[in-house]
C-alpha cells in the first residue's frame, strides 16, 4: 500500500509550492513539479505519477493542453487542468483532450481534494454501484474515508466475499470495498489472479501449497473446489 502519487506543471514556482504543501497536508506523495512540458515528460517517464495537475498557461501560450495530450495518449493517467481562465475558448479547447477534472484558481486545500476525488472516479467510469473503488494502470484505489488508498494488484494475497463486499486482503491490510465478486474480478488481470471458490479469487503468486481442497498462501488457507483446483493447476502448470 503506498500513497496516490501526483505530477504539479506550474511555472508559477509559489502557486507550485503552495499546492505541494496543501496536497500534501491532505495525505497525498509529490512525484514532482515541472515548470515546462519538457520536464514534466521526464517526471512523468521516469517517477510514474498517478496523476498530474497542470497549468494550462505554461508562460508560452497553452502548452498544457498539448501536454494532457501526451499524458492522455501515453501514460494513460488521469489529469486535472488548473487554469485561471474560465472564458468559452479555453474550456472548449481543454474539453478537446478529455481532463478528467478542471480547476479554476484561485483554490484552495477542499478544491483539490474534491478534483482529485472527481478526476479518479471520471477516469475509472465510477459509478453509484461502485463507487470506492478505482482501477488505474497496475494498482487499486481503494476509498477510505476522504482519500483514495493505492493498492498494487502484486500486494493482494487474496480477495474474499463477504456479504455485499469484497474484502481485499493484502498482507498488513484489509481493504472492504461494496461490490460482488463477480463485478470485481472483471477489472483484475487474468493472468495474475484465480477465483478458486464461489466466495475466494487468489493472486496466484502467492500460492505456496495446493492440497484436495485447501489452497496455501502462506499462512492462510483458504477452500478451493474441485472445478477450480482442476482448473487452476491447468493454468499454473502444475501436475496434480
Amino acid at each position: 500500500m503506498s500513497k496516490i502519487k501526483l505530477l504539479i506543471v506550474e511555472d508559477e514556482m509559489i502557486i507550485a509550492n503552495d499546492m505541494k504543501m496543501m496536497l500534501e497536508s491532505i495525505g497525498y506523495e509529490i512525484s514532482g513539479i515541472a515548470k515546462s512540458v519538457e520536464k514534466a515528460v521526464d517526471i512523468l517517464n521516469e517517477r510514474k505519477p498517478d496523476l498530474a495537475l497542470i497549468d494550462i498557461n505554461l508562460g508560452k501560450g497553452m502548452e498544457g493542453i498539448g501536454l494532457g495530450r501526451i499524458v492522455r495518449d501515453r501514460h494513460h493517467i488521469p489529469f486535472i487542468f488548473c487554469t485561471s481562465y474560465s472564458d468559452k475558448k479555453t474550456v472548449d479547447e481543454a474539453k478537446q483532450v478529455n481532463p478528467a477534472s478542471y480547476l479554476v484558481k484561485p483554490f484552495n486545500k477542499e478544491d483539490l481534494f474534491v478534483a482529485i476525488e472527481i478526476a479518479l472516479t471520471n477516469f475509472s467510469g465510477g459509478t453509484e454501484q461502485q463507487p470506492n473503488d478505482v482501477i488505474l494502470n497496475d494498482s487499486l484505489f481503494v476509498k477510505e474515508g476522504r482519500l483514495f488508498t493505492k493498492v498494487s494488484f502484486d500486494e493482494i494475497v487474496w480477495i474474499e466475499q463477504d456479504r455485499n463486499y469484497v474484502e481485499i486482503h493484502t498482507a498488513t491490510r484489509v481493504h472492504p470495498v461494496r461490490s460482488t465478486l463477480k463485478d470485481f474480478a472483471k477489472n483484475l488481470p487474468e493472468k495474475k489472479f484465480f477465483q478458486v471458490h464461489r466466495s475466494f479469487m487468489v493472486n496466484v503468486n502467492f500460492i505456496t501449497a495446493i492440497n484436495s481442497d485447501i489452497i496455501k498462501l502462506k499462512d492462510k488457507e483458504i477452500p478451493i473446489s474441485k472445478n477450480h483446483k482442476e482448473e487452476l493447476l491447468s493454468k499454473i502448470k502444475l501436475l496434480s
